[in-house]
């Protein structure tokens, strides 16, 4: 089983679980618009295909304008640094963005400042036993480490192993910002 050849069941499954968070009336957003302007395996990506008012976020700036382009709702910057006011959101989706930036903590607080009361926090991230980053810039976070530091930040609602493979694991937290 490779990654390559599971990803498309990986994402359609995120996409059914995207679908079952998001809602009419909500305020939504999106961290990255990679699916979205590549339409694999779902045309338009999540954003295109869930209820909600949906906001992308996108640090790559010929990304960002084909997504612009695309008619999505873009703004172009770091998760790190969310340029949102406070409580803008109801629902975060993070499908492996944050594990494409070294300091994760920063990011989950960004997160937690973004959400609404009960407001949830949908994120999918690789880990490995011990962290690292590879060649191509992705970071395999301490598994151990990085659920402990989430489940400050987020009441956990749903932990799932997405995928596992040579030690490393992508895996889905749901949870709602801790008062």
């Amino acid at each position: 089983m490779s990654l390559v050849r599971e990803y498309p069941r990986i994402l359609s499954d995120y996409f059914r679980i995207a679908q079952e968070l998001a809602g009419e009336g909500l305020d939504i957003l999106k961290t990255d618009a990679y699916n979205e302007t590549e339409s694999l395996p779902i045309p338009g990506g999540i954003a295109r295909n869930i209820p909600g008012r949906v906001q992308i976020i996108e640090l790559d700036s010929s990304r960002c304008r084909q997504a612009l382009r695309m008619g999505f709702v873009v703004t172009h910057a770091d998760i790190r640094q969310i340029p949102f006011e406070d409580g803008s959101f109801d629902l975060i989706l993070d499908f492996s963005t944050i594990d494409h930036v070294g300091d994760y903590r920063a990011v989950l607080k960004e997160y937690a400042r973004l959400l609404r009361p009960n407001g949830t926090a949908s994120i999918v991230f690789w880990t490995k036993p011990v962290g690292d980053l590879d060649k191509d810039g992705q970071y395999y976070f301490s598994h151990d480490e990085f659920m402990a530091d989430i489940t400050t930040i987020f009441q956990t609602g749903r932990i799932e192993t997405l995928f596992r493979e040579d030690g490393r694991q992508l895996t889905l937290f749901i949870g709602g910002k801790r008062e």
